[in-house]
C-alpha cells in the first residue's frame, strides 16, 4: 500500500560540525579478537562470522588504539545522507527536532480520541522524549494487550524514526477506513517512541550528548557491567527503565540502521533463551513480510544476538529479562542513514511488517483478567509458564495479563502474596487467543504492625537535621483534604507547604520481623511536590522509604508502584537516591507496598525520607494506614464456631478445591439432619440431605466418621464458603474454579 504521507519541510542547514565518528570496516580473526576492538573503541554495526569482516564506528581519538591491535583497518566513505547533505549546505529532507515535536503534538491535537502523547522523560540537553499511545478510549488503562515500537537509540539511524512517523499518522489518518488498522486500534494498546536519542539525532551521532552508546547502557541480566563501561545510566536509558515497569508490555521492537535482519535474544550470552522457539516466529513474521530482509544475507532474515555479535547491556535483553517483554531488534537497511528519497521504497518493504507484527498479539497466546474472588478487585499477580520457565504479570489496575505463545498445552500457575496459589492448564490454538480468567482466594493475613493513625500517632518518630524537620501527625487541611480513612495521618506540614531545605524522616522503630516468607510492608500515600525543573529537567524535592538495621546501615526499599526519578544534588537529605518525586501522586491516593522478606528474624526500623531543595515547594506527602503482613499459610479446614467439639467436628479436604470436596463429620450425626452450604453473604448455596451421608466403616448410618461429597453448580464462583452442620458448628471452606 502506499503510506499515509507526513509533509515535511526541510530546513537548510547552516552551519555543521563533524561528529567525531569515522565509519570503518575491520578484518578480525575470531570473535574474542572483536572484543578487543570493541573494548579498543570500535562499535559495531555489522559482523560476519564466515568472513571476519567488521564494519562500524570509532571515535576519531580511538582510530590509533584500534589501528594498533593489529588487525586490517580501512576507513570507509561516509554514507551518512544528512552529514553529506549538511557538508554540502543542502538540505537532506529529514526533518529537524523541531518539526518532529511539533508532528508528534499535532497528531495528539487532531486524534485526541485515539492518540495521546506523553513525555516520559527528557535527554542529557533537555530534549523531551515523547511516547504516543494510540488505542480507542486512549486515556484509559483497558484490558487489552500492549505494544510498543522504539526507534533510533543510535542518533545516526533515523529511518526507524520517519517509518514510525509515518505509521502514526497511517493508523491515525486510517482508523475507522481501513478494517485491518481499525481491529487493531480497537483492540491493542500501541505505544510509539519514534526517536529515543533526540541528542544524537541531532548532533547525527550514534551515542548520546554524554558519548555513550545507548544500547550498552541496560542493566545486564548477569550483572556485569555492559559494553559501555559503566554501572551508572543515561537520562535516556532511566526513562525507559522507569516507564516499562509502569506498563505490561507484551512485544516491543526497536528499530536500527547499519544491516537487514530481524535479531533476538539473548545478546549477552550464548544460551538461548526458553522462548527460543517462539523469538524464531516472531522474527520470521517480521523478516517474510519483507523481501529484501528475508532473501538477503541471513537465513530466512533473521539472527540470534549472540550468534551475531556479543552485545552487552542491549535494551532487549534488559526488557525480556525483568518484564518478560518479548522484544525484537529491526536493522532496516544496510546503509545507515540513506538518501531521504530512497525512503518510500524501504517503507514498502516494512509496512505489512509494521502492521503484522501488532496482529501477532491478537493471533497467538493466551490473556484474561485476574481478580480477588471475594471483593471481585483487580489483582497485579505474576504469571508463571511451566514450559517457558518465564513470569508475565497481570496490571493492578485492570488486572488485565496477555502472553503471546505458540500453539500447544502450557501450565500456568497466578501467585500472589497473600493468596492462595493457582494453577490451570490452557490449550493455546494455532492461530487466536485463548481467554483465561482467573479467580484468586485471599488467605488470611497475619498483622506484625497495624495503624490507621487515628487513636494515635501509631507510634511513629520524627528525626532532627541541620534544617527543616516537617512530619506532623493530625488532620490535614490543605492539599487532599480527607484522609485515606479517618480523618487523621502523617503529613509534611498539616496546614501548609512543607519548607525549603527541608530535611524530614518519619520513622517506626524496633519493629521485630518474624522468620516468615512474603513479609509485606503496606501503607497509602498521597503527595504533590515540587515539579522538575531547569534544563535539562530536574527533581529536587522528594521522598523515600528505607529499611535500617542499625543507626548508620539502611537500604532503600524498592516500592511498587516504584520511585519515578533520581533526585538532583539539591535535595536536602536525599541527593542522588531514587524517590517519589512530581505532582504525579496529586490525583489520588494510592497504595504502596514493599517486600521485607529480605529482613525476616530481624530488629529494623522503617523511615519515611523528605527533603527538598533551597527554592520552591509544594503540598507535600501524606500517608496513612500502614501495616506489616505475611500470609497465614496455615490450611483452612479449621472449625469456626466449634461449642460443642466433643459432640462432633467437620473438616473438609481437599481445602481449597477445585471441582469437588469430601466433608467429613467425626464422632456421629445423628444430631442433624442436613449439612448447609453457605457463601459469605450468608445465602445458602447447597443443602445435603442425610441420606447421602454414609458410615465410613459400615457402609451404613452409625456413629462413626461419616462423609459427604459437595460438588458445586457450575454458576458458583470461586470464593469461600462456609459448611454447616446443626445449628452452631460450622467450617470454612474455599472453592477454587
Amino acid at each position: 500500500m502506499r503510506k499515509a504521507y507526513v509533509v515535511l519541510f526541510a530546513v537548510l542547514i547552516c552551519s555543521y560540525s563533524y561528529s567525531g565518528e569515522i565509519t570503518v570496516e575491520i578484518v578480525v580473526p575470531d570473535r574474542e579478537s572483536l572484543r578487543e576492538a570493541v573494548y579498543a573503541g570500535f562499535m559495531v554495526d555489522d559482523y560476519n562470522n564466515q568472513t571476519g569482516i567488521a564494519r562500524g564506528v570509532v571515535w576519531e581519538e580511538d582510530l590509533v588504539a584500534l589501528e594498533n591491535l593489529g588487525y586490517p583497518v580501512e576507513i570507509l566513505p561516509d554514507t551518512d545522507a544528512r552529514r553529506i547533505a549538511a557538508a554540502n549546505m543542502e538540505p537532506s529532507g529529514y526533518p529537524l527536532h523541531s518539526e518532529y515535536v511539533t508532528f508528534m503534538q499535532n497528531v495528539a491535537i487532531d486524534h485526541p480520541i485515539i492518540a495521546n502523547l506523553d513525555t516520559f522523560g527528557w535527554s542529557v540537553n533537555g530534549r523531551p522524549l515523547l511516547m504516543m499511545k494510540i488505542s480507542t478510549r486512549v486515556t484509559w488503562d483497558e484490558t487489552e494487550p500492549e505494544f510498543c515500537y522504539i526507534s533510533t537509540m543510535h542518533g545516526d539511524e533515523p529511518p526507524g524514526m520517519i517509518f514510525l512517523m509515518w505509521f502514526i499518522d497511517s493508523l491515525t489518518d486510517n482508523y475507522g477506513i481501513d478494517p485491518r488498522i481499525t481491529r487493531l486500534v480497537d483492540s491493542c494498546e500501541i505505544f510509539i517512541n519514534p526517536l529515543l536519542n533526540p541528542d544524537g539525532y541531532v548532533a547525527m551521532t550514534r551515542r548520546n550528548a554524554h558519548n555513550i552508546d545507548l544500547n550498552r547502557n541496560y542493566p545486564v541480566p548477569d550483572g556485569t557491567i555492559g559494553e559501555d563501561n559503566l554501572f551508572s545510566v543515561e537520562p535516556e536509558t532511566d526513562a525507559i527503565l522507569n516507564w516499562f515497569p509502569q506498563h505490561n508490555i507484551s512485544y516491543t521492537i526497536n528499530f536500527h540502521t547499519g544491516a537487514l535482519v530481524a535479531n533476538y535474544p539473548w545478546d549477552y550470552k550464548e544460551p538461548r533463551t526458553t522462548d527460543d522457539s517462539l523469538y524464531k516466529f516472531i522474527a520470521v513474521n517480521y523478516s517474510i513480510r519483507n523481501p529484501p530482509m528475508y532473501s538477503g544475507s541471513f537465513p530466512y532474515g533473521i539472527i540470534n544476538g549472540y550468534d551475531w555479535y556479543e552485545v552487552d547491556g542491549s535494551i532487549q535483553d534488559w526488557t525480556y529479562w525483568t518484564n518478560g517483554d518479548l522484544h525484537l531488534t529491526v536493522e532496516l537497511n544496510n546503509i545507515k542513514t540513506p538518501s531521504f528519497s530512497t525512503l518510500d521504497d524501504l517503507w514498502e518493504d516494512n509496512y505489512d511488517a509494521y502492521l503484522a507484527a501488532v496482529e501477532v498479539m491478537l493471533n497467538h497466546g493466551v490473556h484474561g483478567v485476574v481478580t480477588d474472588s471475594v471483593t471481585g478487585e483487580s489483582l497485579g499477580v505474576n504469571v508463571k509458564i511451566d514450559e517457558v520457565d518465564k513470569e508475565v504479570f497481570s496490571d493492578p489496575d485492570n488486572g488485565y495479563y496477555h502472553r503471546i505463545l505458540l500453539a500447544g498445552t502450557y501450565h500456568l500457575t497466578f501467585s500472589k502474596p497473600g493468596y492462595s496459589e493457582k494453577s490451570v492448564t490452557v490449550v493455546v490454538p494455532d492461530s487466536g487467543l485463548t481467554r483465561l480468567d482467573v479467580l484468586l482466594t485471599p488467605r488470611d493475613l497475619e498483622y506484625v504492625f497495624e495503624t490507621d493513625f487515628e487513636a494515635d500517632n501509631g507510634g511513629f518518630l520524627t528525626r532532627s537535621f541541620a534544617y527543616y524537620e516537617d512530619w506532623e501527625w493530625g488532620i490535614p487541611s490543605q492539599g487532599i483534604i480527607a484522609a485515606h480513612s479517618g480523618d487523621k495521618v502523617w503529613a509534611t506540614e498539616l496546614t501548609g507547604e512543607y519548607h525549603d531545605s527541608s530535611q524530614s524522616r518519619l520513622v517506626l522503630e524496633d519493629i521485630v520481623l518474624p522468620d516468615v516468607d512474603s513479609l509485606t510492608l503496606s501503607f497509602w500515600q498521597w503527595y504533590s511536590f515540587q515539579p522538575p525543573t531547569g534544563t535539562p529537567f530536574a527533581w529536587h524535592d522528594g521522598g523515600n522509604i528505607k529499611v535500617w538495621t542499625s543507626p548508620t546501615d539502611s537500604v532503600i526499599l524498592t516500592p511498587e508502584p516504584g520511585y519515578i526519578a533520581t533526585m538532583s544534588e539539591w535535595n536536602n537529605l536525599i541527593p542522588y537516591q531514587e524517590a517519589f518525586a512530581d505532582l504525579s501522586g496529586a490525583k489520588w491516593w494510592h497504595k504502596v507496598t514493599a517486600d521485607l522478606s529480605l529482613w525476616r528474624g530481624e530488629n529494623v526500623d522503617i523511615s519515611w525520607d523528605f527533603g527538598s531543595s533551597s527554592v520552591n515547594t509544594q503540598v507535600g506527602w501524606y500517608i496513612d494506614d500502614v501495616s506489616i503482613f505475611y500470609p497465614d499459610t496455615t490450611a483452612v479446614i479449621a472449625s469456626e464456631n466449634r461449642l460443642n467439639p466433643d459432640i462432633f467436628r467437620i473438616s473438609v479436604h481437599p481445602n481449597p478445591f477445585n471441582s469437588s470436596c469430601r466433608i467429613f463429620i467425626e464422632n456421629g450425626y445423628s444430631q442433624f439432619r442436613y449439612i448447609e452450604i453457605y457463601d459469605i453473604c450468608g445465602c445458602q448455596v447447597a443443602k445435603l440431605p442425610v441420606e447421602t451421608i454414609r458410615s465410613v466403616e459400615t457402609g451404613g448410618p452409625g456413629t462413626g466418621p461419616s462423609e459427604a461429597i459437595w460438588r458445586p453448580e457450575e454458576n458458583l464462583s470461586s470464593g469461600i464458603y462456609l459448611v454447616r452442620a446443626g445449628k452452631s458448628q460450622t467450617a470454612r471452606i474455599v472453592l477454587l474454579k
